[in-house]
């Protein structure tokens, strides 16, 4: 027996796939959900697949990947995840069944949303082999609770594999988040959209954001201290475009103090991140306002920039006429003079 080995991306260690045309989890009709419910929590059906392991990693943690497909009608679905885990969110292997010679193992891993079973063999740091996922009863009554429509089997599996549990349902569910839907759960486990995080927005001032606006604060990097030390600065309560447009651009709070001491009046959102995105750092801010009287406004930061007006530019026009003000200098330069 053989199985695909999944290697995880640096940069993204939980991912999820669904395909079939198209992502079956946006697509599945009511008749489609049924075939796949959790009636196969009586033990009539069973939801099965292949893992692989393997520790080429510099650390002491494992990678491990779950894959499973299947046919209806003439399509082929199928679903996968991998990870690192730690070896002792795995029961019943150890690192010397692992790293030792070919043995055969079998295994679990255990989660709030139910358990995958590994069967299987490793040998010197790899194995292969099969899985089976069996479902908790007691987190589906909970989870009955947040999800209007019935989950699935493969609702379960992805919750579990993305460890989305009852903390994650007690927490959203106070937060006002009772009718989301499994799919909107998932992709909120899959990005990292955790109970902690979801208490540190709302203690800042958001109070129930939109499914898809949590998702694009945490896949952007808005965590709650850039969040807090924002509005520390006079930046409370920012609206969620403007958040992702601030980190984005690179609009840092070392950034927006800059500004602040250098005397500038609270510039907008919109005046921080088209200053950054022509450029204008604190240096730059700095070297400017002590070469640059009166001094220049943000719109004329940003020109100036736009136009490669530097330092040494300055200094050469100054030199050659007299103390310019940003509009000359701007006019100066589009001449061509001093350079």
């Amino acid at each position: 027996m053989t199985a695909v080995r999944f290697r995880v991306a640096a940069a993204v260690l939980l991912t999820m796939a669904f395909s079939a045309g198209t992502d079956s989890s946006h697509a599945a009709s009511p008749s489609t959900r049924a075939d796949r419910s959790l009636r196969t929590l009586d033990g009539s059906a069973s939801f099965n697949g292949d893992w692989d392991l393997h520790t080429d990693r510099s650390d002491e943690r494992l990678d491990l990947g779950l894959k499973r497909s299947w046919h209806r009608g003439n399509s082929t679905h199928s679903w996968s995840w991998s990870s690192d885990v730690a070896l002792d969110e795995l029961h019943g292997i150890t690192r010397a069944q692992i790293d030792g010679d070919d043995a055969e193992v079998e295994f679990t891993l255990p989660r709030d949303a139910g358990v995958f079973r590994m069967s299987g063999r490793v040998h010197r740091g790899h194995g292969a082999g099969e899985f089976t996922f069996e479902p908790d009863r007691d987190f589906l009554v909970e989870l009955r609770r947040v999800v209007p429509e019935e989950p699935t089997l493969d609702d379960l599996a992805r919750f579990a594999a993305n460890k989305l549990g009852r903390d994650w349902l007690r927490a959203y569910a106070k937060r006002g988040y009772h009718d989301i839907s499994a799919d909107a759960l998932a992709r909120l486990a899959i990005h990292g959209v955790s109970p902690d995080y979801l208490e540190a927005m709302n203690a800042l001032g958001y109070r129930h954001p939109d499914v898809d606006d949590l998702i694009r604060l945490r896949v952007h990097g808005v965590e709650p201290e850039f969040v807090r030390e924002l509005g520390s600065l006079g930046y409370a309560e920012v609206p969620v475009d403007e958040l992702v447009r601030l980190k984005v651009h690179g609009v840092t709070p070392d950034f927006v103090h800059e500004m602040l001491d250098l005397g500038y009046a609270r510039p907008t959102t919109d005046e921080l991140t088209r200053l950054r995105i022509h450029g204008v750092d604190e240096q730059y801010l700095r070297e400017v306002s002590k070469l640059v009287e009166p001094r220049p406004s943000a719109d004329e930061l940003a020109r100036m920039k736009i136009s490669g007006i530097d330092v040494g530019f300055i200094r050469r026009a100054h030199a050659r006429h007299r103390e310019l003000s940003a509009d000359e200098l701007i006019h100066l330069k589009r001449r061509g003079d001093s350079d």
